[in-house]
């Protein structure tokens, strides 16, 4: 009997043997069956600025995402150059007053594909309008093809220097599928920015005469100035004194203003540049003898410098 149960125990251990090794190996051997989460169901993601990446180097340019940590997106399409501006991207005129000033800008096509184009100027500032305008404002290139548009400043005066720029900027659509940044434009003259400088010639800042016999009007005073700057001076006279406490009336008169050389019919009241005038005041009957000092105010307005006063002083005793 003894026996008979180690031959049964014996027998019993080998068929455990058995069954773990099989399981060992079903367990080595990978799966393919799907696994089921517990949770909720979940999507599968992308690393977007990995695909932001890889499409940027294909595509030209990458714009940054909105600040609030989204990834960057980038720009659909081929980024092309196709188009430039072969005449007057930066136009740069010698400063002057003049205004307005037109110039021509020329676009090329160097592609092979039609290109729609359209300029945007800026509104000024404060205001709502634009500081120019084009003719025509839009069009487009087919391909090898070369064509314009006329801008023109809009009143007021040409900027000079560059901290004054004008700028401007041409639009361009290509076919889906391709792009190219928009073309700046700028406009400022160059060179010496054109200021009129008024000086006197003749006569005098300060005057004196005797005083005239009761009833009588004292004898003109005549002087001359001269504009000896780069541009139109605008010159204006005031009388303002008071000829006594209870008249208010002007003290006197401008009683002529010419002009040498001859100015342009068109100014009328300004200096141009080398320009001459001399002007006669005559004081009114009634003036005071008795030391007070009246004044005669010469004001030059320059459209771009501040206004430059000459202060002109008339006593009679």
């Amino acid at each position: 009997m003894l026996g008979s149960g180690l031959v049964v125990v014996i027998l019993v251990a080998a068929i455990v043997m058995t069954l773990q090794f099989a399981h060992g190996a079903r367990s080595a051997v990978p799966t393919h069956s799907p696994h089921t989460a517990s949770g909720p169901a979940t999507t599968a993601t992308v690393d977007q600025t990995a695909v932001a990446s890889t499409t940027a180097s294909t595509t030209g340019t990458v714009t940054s995402g909105s600040g609030n940590g989204s990834a960057p997106t980038p720009t659909v399409g081929v980024q092309r150059n196709d188009v430039q501006v072969t005449q007057n991207q930066n136009f740069n005129p010698t400063c002057t007053n003049d205004s307005p000033v037109k110039w021509t800008v020329q676009l090329t096509n160097t592609g092979a594909m039609t290109v729609s184009w359209h300029v945007t100027l800026p509104l000024l500032p404060g205001q709502d309008r634009p500081w120019g305008t084009t003719s025509p404002s839009s069009g487009s290139l087919g391909p090898g093809q070369s064509g314009s548009f006329e801008m023109t400043g809009l009143d007021g005066l040409m900027p000079c220097g560059s901290s004054n720029t004008e700028k401007a900027s041409v639009h361009l659509i290509y076919p889906a599928g391709s792009w190219q940044p928009d073309l700046p434009l700028t406009y400022f003259g160059v060179g010496p920015i054109p200021e009129s400088h008024v000086v006197l010639t003749s006569g005098s800042l300060t005057n004196a005469e005797a005083c005239p016999a009761s009833g009588t009007a004292p004898a003109p005073f005549t002087f001359a100035i001269m504009n000896i700057g780069t541009a139109i001076g605008w010159t204006n006279i005031s009388i303002k004194d008071r000829i006594s406490e209870t008249n208010l009336n002007l003290w006197a008169n401008v009683a002529s203003a010419s002009y040498n050389p001859p100015q342009n019919p068109a100014i009328t009241t300004g200096l141009t540049p080398n320009e001459t005038e001399t002007v006669t005041i005559a004081p009114l009957a009634g003036v005071l003898c008795d030391g007070t000092v009246y004044h005669m105010y010469l004001q030059i307005n320059d459209q771009r410098m501040p206004s430059q006063t000459m202060t002109f002083t008339y006593t009679f005793g």
